[in-house]
């Protein structure tokens, strides 16, 4: 990315207190957040109005998210959500709520976030049934799960029930350099979409890239009592 290129060729200080996705680039990913199918739909009574830059880009595009797996199988039915579908699970209990991101390959558009479910106060074990459930259900062709710590039994069960579609995934620096960089090219090139919502919004800014003592880079998140950033 650019940062990167200008910190090691041009010898520009990189300021560790700063997002390492600022708004101004989250803003040009999100979409509209849409909770009722009927907003969905054109008619003489839809009011003109600023569409988001995403929006823009891909015109076609039907960007909607959704908050539990029923609507997301209805949307399935109805033709709006068409490309294959990857999950994303980190997992929690008291402090923080676990949380399900799921993502559509979109044939004609970017990545979209189509789901994003949060788990709060529920057990393992339901947490399992309903990772189950979307994977049957939603045919998953893919499913990462934060093994780090308390998510390492959750994630040995479901890759014995489901080998080949359930992975444990290990937080490590070097795995979250990687996943942010691409990330943030996917985003500079507007090749991924959200919901414009605070929480997930808020949870991705959260994201900063620290420079150690040693001018080693690390990757940390902002932790409050709504999130601790891994999503």
């Amino acid at each position: 990315d650019l940062e990167s290129f200008q910190q090691e060729y041009e010898c520009h200080h990189i300021d560790e207190t700063v997002s390492f996705y600022p708004l101004s680039l989250i803003n040009r990913c999100a979409f509209t957040e849409i909770t009722d199918d009927i907003f969905l739909e054109e008619d003489e009574y839809v009011e003109d109005y600023e569409k988001p830059p995403i929006e823009k880009r891909y015109p076609k595009i039907k960007f909607v998210c959704y908050n539990n797996l029923d609507d997301i199988i209805a949307a399935i039915n109805k033709g709006i959500i068409k490309g294959p579908l990857h999950g994303g699970f980190d997992v929690g209990r008291r402090k923080h709520g676990a949380e399900f991101i799921i993502t559509e390959d979109c044939p004609d558009g970017p990545a979209i976030v189509r789901g994003h479910i949060c788990f709060s106060g529920s057990d393992f074990e339901a947490m399992e049934s309903e990772l189950g459930r979307a994977i049957e259900q939603l045919n998953l062709h893919s499913l990462k799960i934060d093994e780090t710590g308390m998510g390492i039994e959750l994630a040995e069960n479901m890759i014995k029930r489901y080998p080949g579609v359930a992975e444990g995934v290990i937080f490590t620096n070097a795995w979250k350099q990687e996943q942010a960089t691409h990330v943030r090219r996917l985003m500079e090139t507007q090749e991924i979409a959200f919901p414009n919502e605070r929480r997930l919004k808020g949870q991705i800014h959260s994201i900063k890239r620290v420079v150690s003592d040693h001018g080693n880079l690390r990757f940390d998140a902002e932790k409050n009592k709504e999130h601790h950033g891994d999503i």
